[in-house]
């Protein structure tokens, strides 16, 4: 385990406890035979993955929804004497920021920016995927994705905004990937996500993808944080989670109505959109896929993170299956 990052800060007690809890309750955490899959295609690992920020160019996309008069690194300086990296001023900076980013809120400001996503999600995240699972004879036909990505904020502070955590906790399904994508271009190694390289390896680093990169890890059972960012520049990102429904994931073993699992949580609260492969390709025909379609959208909610505020509603997990299986060829007869 690799502390030499946190020791050059101090490691509190505090930490250390919230890294005891998040050791504890991954261990809690139901597994299933798709990780098995995911593994062996060498996704439970962190990667990184480019793109082409000509035809994505997520940054300029995203300060035009936010009408930011500056570069997004001094996005703090925005809110003149109201913002302080002291600890004492957090709660004022949070409000601060919630206003800063209300027009992401806006369905007519971030028409473009979450059309960008959803093209991203579809051209070339699922197609890694799939061809990485393809690569080891297993099928992709469909995935869930993040109905819309959850932006991060990290301001210069005192306070390391986000625990040590792995996203089971919170009922993430088994088999998701996380994806994260930096929208500024400087990234200190105290102003980002630090992760283990995959489950249980405890080899902390800070992620530090360019401009153009995206990280994937297995966010589900990899821990997890943010420390003090004192890099004096606001660090903003994307960041979003896909499930591929493979043959062994445990919705394609539903034959039953029964009450949402734990892990069905999220689908049935729409945090979840559904894409389904187009095109050929695929394990039978020999060639990985090369695109995805949507076919489904969920409904953004403060699921979804900063600044949506909207209480999540419930779909019947029946209605989800029903997708499910109209939209995969072979998923099985209900």
């Amino acid at each position: 385990m690799s502390f030499s990052l946190l020791l050059s800060v101090g490691v509190r007690p505090e930490f250390e406890r919230q890294l005891a809890s998040a050791r504890a309750q991954r261990a809690s955490l139901s597994s299933s035979a798709c990780e098995s899959s995911l593994s062996a295609a060498g996704l439970c690992r962190e990667t990184i993955v480019q793109y082409d920020t000509h035809s994505y160019p997520l940054a300029a996309t995203f300060s035009r929804a936010l009408c930011a008069p500056c570069e997004l690194e001094r996005l703090h300086g925005v809110m003149g004497d109201q913002f302080s990296p002291a600890r004492e001023s957090h709660a004022t900076v949070i409000a601060t920021k919630q206003r800063l980013l209300g027009p992401l809120a806006r369905k007519e400001e971030v028409e473009e920016l979450f059309g960008m996503y959803d093209e991203l999600v579809e051209q070339v995240v699922l197609p890694h995927i799939a061809g990485k699972l393809f690569e080891v004879g297993v099928e992709c036909e469909a995935a869930l994705f993040a109905t819309v990505p959850t932006v991060r904020v990290q301001q210069p502070s005192e306070l390391a905004t986000i625990r040590p955590h792995c996203d089971g906790m919170y009922g993430m399904p088994p088999g998701s990937v996380n994806v994260w994508i930096p929208l500024t271009t400087r990234i200190s190694p105290t102003a980002t996500l630090h992760i283990e390289s995959e489950p249980g390896a405890e080899d902390f680093h800070p992620l530090l993808p360019a401009y153009g990169e995206m990280a994937l890890f297995d966010g589900r059972r990899c821990i997890h944080y943010t420390l003090p960012n004192r890099s004096g520049r606001t660090r903003v990102s994307l960041d979003f989670r896909v499930v591929p429904l493979l043959p062994t994931s445990p919705l394609r073993q539903r034959r039953n109505k029964a009450a949402p699992t734990d892990d069905e949580r999220l689908l049935t609260s729409g945090y979840f959109s559904l894409a389904q492969r187009i095109g050929s390709g695929g394990v039978a025909e020999g060639r990985a896929p090369s695109a995805f379609r949507k076919v489904a959208s969920g409904r953004v909610s403060r699921l979804h993170g900063f600044p949506h505020d909207k209480k999540p509603t419930s779909d019947p997990l029946d209605y989800w299956l029903d997708l499910l299986y109209a939209s995969v060829d072979g998923w099985g007869n209900r």
